[in-house]
């Protein structure tokens, strides 16, 4: 007997159902990233049944983002609070299939339990748990002490001494773990952010805000690399529209991220030459009076 493939579950089926629930948790509104996490579980219970969804999503620099542009009944609207998700499909409206309705609706509980009990924080980290590379969940915990140093340093006006060694640690593991033979446009980047990154932290007083600005820069850079690769067979183009930060096209944006990062790297560069070169007068000048000579430099 022929088997019959089971019918693709919408992205707006899913939206609809999942604005309900919100709205029953007492949810004033829903941003929009958020939402890309909680399709994310939905989609891992539908998997875990061989259940298709017509989802569109990719990679990006906290979790998987969906790309609502190339839907049209959900949309994200910006509001006084901030962005929110809206989907003109009601739920009595919904037509899911009857086998697929328990799993979407298991998906939905599982990633609103998260999001109520832990936070976006924990949504994003529980979905970082099917990411694609190690590296990226070591980003998550650089990222986080990144900010946790920053913050103690700006608490206490620098006097109190911040985990530099967990970040140190931090900084070396990712680079390890980067994956630089699937991404070779980017290790070049890596090497440039990992030289002015470690020097930053060898100086006396680590600034740990640039450091975090630094990282979040590279990361974006590395994410839109990732995100053309690891998605449903979108288009650059519709990446693009969905990233509200992205004006003009993925590659422009590209292009401006290396250069941020280069010139970053070689501001650093003469930053060290005019210390070394200042350091090595004030030792010359202590130490040639005492050997009678005259050294160059």
């Amino acid at each position: 007997m022929q088997e019959t493939m089971p019918q693709k579950v919408s992205l707006e089926d899913i939206t609809a159902l999942l604005l309900e629930k919100f709205d029953e948790r007492n949810g004033d509104r829903l941003p929009p990233t958020a939402y890309y996490k909680l399709l994310h579980f939905v989609e891992k219970q539908l998997d875990d049944r061989d259940i298709e969804a017509d989802i569109p999503m990719f990679w990006y620099m906290f979790g998987r983002v969906a790309a609502t542009n190339t839907n049209s009944h959900v949309s994200i609207q910006t509001t006084s609070e901030g962005r929110t998700i809206t989907c003109s499909v009601s739920p009595s409206d919904v037509t899911i299939p009857a086998h697929a309705r328990r799993p979407v609706e298991n998906g939905i509980d599982e990633g609103l339990d998260l999001y109520f009990n832990k936070k976006l924080d924990g949504l994003i980290r529980a979905s970082y748990d099917d990411a694609p590379y190690e590296a990226q969940r070591v980003f998550l915990d650089l990222k986080t002490q990144l900010e946790t140093n920053a913050d103690q340093t700006q608490a206490t006006l620098g006097s109190f001494r911040t985990d530099d060694d967990q970040v140190r640690s931090l900084v070396y593991e990712f680079v390890r773990q980067f994956p630089g033979e699937d991404f070779p446009e980017c290790e070049r980047y890596l090497n440039k952010w990992y030289r002015v990154v470690s020097g930053e932290l060898d100086s006396e007083n680590p600034d740990f805000e640039y450091v975090h600005l630094l990282t979040m820069r590279f990361w974006r850079l590395f994410c839109l690399e990732l995100a053309c690769r690891e998605n449903t067979g979108l288009d650059p183009s519709d990446i693009a529209r969905e990233l509200s930060s992205v004006h003009g096209s993925l590659d422009e944006v590209k292009e401006d991220l290396k250069e941020w990062i280069h010139q970053e790297e070689k501001d650093f560069t003469s930053s060290v030459a005019r210390k070394n070169k200042t350091a090595r007068k004030a030792a010359e000048a202590i130490i040639a009076p005492q050997l009678g000579v005259e050294i160059g430099y």
